[in-house]
Parts: structure tokens; C-alpha cells; sequence
């Protein structure tokens, strides 16, 4: 079988078998250097046609010949999450499994996939510090704008009750009713710089990485997923390919 995100090496000892990296050392500890098809007792086993068996060996040997002694991992061509290939049935024949296999996986460098997702977990890290600091003085402004709030109702209550009294409140009345209009329009703006771009309804919540927008919910995230299907999903904000999300609470 074929699995997308398995590392594969082709064995040192001659028989030409590509293994699974993790069984490679095991494999080569008994190996003869005699390439043997997959037996029938295998075959049945793993619930496989023996056409499938073979065109699954042979992928990986037409894989491998690009990589030499080198481990490669093979890799989903389109799938942005979850692998969603679906294994032939037993009655499909050795070269239409074989041309589906061509056609939804590829293979790359191990070593080379492996400081890429070493560049892409920093630069989530780094993404993730850069959220959780917005998020954090999002949070200041917004306590501070609700206790400013606070301060200019009470002014404004106590006001209302002294101005048959005292004349002289009417000029600072009217200037603190413009703070109370500035501030809640403030907060207003605030909240709906938090809104999903599509929406317009809920709270954004889906980091797109690599490009870093925060600018969709889950809800509509998850529509442009279905909607995409096999092509990939891209940012709304500047179109770049998206390869995964993160959960952001703003």
C-alpha cells in the first residue's frame, strides 16, 4: 500500500525493495539481496489483489529511482488536510491502479520536506507569539474603552440630574456626550475589525498559514473548504494557497 506522509527507502543490500523507512534497518537484517514478488499468503492478507500489490511495489520503485539510497516521503498532491484517496476495489486492474496512484501522490526529499516543516513550525510559532500579543492588547484596549464607557455614563447621569440647578454644566454636558459618541464608536469599529470578512456575522477565528491573515470563521472556512474540493483553499485577503489553519480566539 501506498501512505501519504510515510518515509520510504529502497533497500542497500540489492534486492531492490522500497520500505518503509522505520522497517528498514529490520529489513536489511535478513535480506538476501534477491528481489521476491509479494507472496500470495501477503497478498491475502492484507486483503489486497495481487494486481494491486504489484502496481503499489512498482509506484514506489518509479518513486525511488529519483532519489537513489535516499529516503523520500510521499505526499498527497491535492489533499490540503486528510489523504482522501480511496483504494481500487479487488476487480481493478494492475495499470488503472497504478495511473490512480501516478495521479494522486508525489514524492519529495526527506530531508528537504523535513526543514521545510522545520521553517513552517517556526514561523507558526513565531505567528502564534505575534497573535497572542495582538490578542492581549486587543484585550487592554477594549477594558479600557468599556471602563471609559463606564466613567462618561456616570458623568453624563450625574449631569442630567444637576443641570436644572447648575447652568453652568450645559458646555461640559454637550463635550461629554461627544466622548460618549467617539468612544462607543471606537468600540463599535473594534468589534467589527473582529468580524469574519465573508459573513459579516461571526468572530474571526481561522489563522491561514503561511500567508498569516486572521480574516474568516470556522463556518465559512469550512463552506470554502467543500466549495474548493480537490484545488486548495486560498485567502480571501490576498489569495495566497492556504496549507493549514489555526484556531485564534479574538
Amino acid at each position: 500500500m501506498v501512505n501519504a506522509g510515510t518515509v520510504y527507502q529502497r533497500c542497500r543490500c540489492g534486492c531492490g525493495l522500497i520500505c518503509d523507512h522505520a522497517d528498514l534497518q529490520r529489513h536489511e537484517a535478513r535480506c538476501t539481496g534477491e528481489a521476491r514478488p509479494p507472496s500470495d499468503k501477503t497478498v491475502k492478507r492484507r486483503k489486497q489483489s495481487k494486481g494491486f500489490a504489484e502496481a503499489s511495489r512498482d509506484f514506489k520503485k518509479e518513486l525511488a529511482e529519483d532519489f537513489g539510497d535516499k529516503p523520500f516521503i510521499i505526499q498527497c498532491r491535492n489533499c490540503t488536510t486528510k489523504c482522501n484517496f480511496k483504494k481500487p476495489e479487488k476487480d481493478v486492474s494492475y495499470q488503472e491502479v497504478l495511473a490512480r496512484f501516478q495521479e494522486h501522490f508525489k514524492a519529495v526529499d526527506f530531508f528537504a520536506a523535513a526543514k521545510e516543516a522545520h521553517v513552517l513550525k517556526r514561523k507558526t510559532e513565531e505567528l502564534a507569539q505575534q497573535l497572542q500579543e495582538e490578542r492581549e492588547e486587543a484585550a487592554i484596549r477594549t477594558q479600557e474603552a468599556s471602563k471609559s464607557i463606564e466613567v462618561a455614563a456616570t458623568i453624563e447621569h450625574n449631569s442630567h440630574m444637576l443641570i436644572n440647578t447648575i447652568n453652568e454644566q450645559a458646555a461640559m454636558n454637550e463635550v461629554l456626550a461627544k466622548d460618549i459618541v467617539r468612544l462607543k464608536g471606537e468600540l463599535i469599529q473594534t468589534q467589527s475589525e473582529s468580524q469574519c470578512v465573508i459573513c459579516r456575522d461571526s468572530k474571526k477565528s481561522e489563522a491561514f498559514v503561511p500567508c498569516g491573515h486572521v480574516c474568516v470563521c470556522r463556518a465559512c472556512y469550512d463552506h470554502l473548504a467543500r466549495v474548493s474540493r480537490a484545488n486548495s483553499v486560498v485567502c480571501p485577503t490576498c489569495c495566497e494557497e492556504v496549507r493549514f489553519t489555526m484556531r485564534v480566539y479574538l
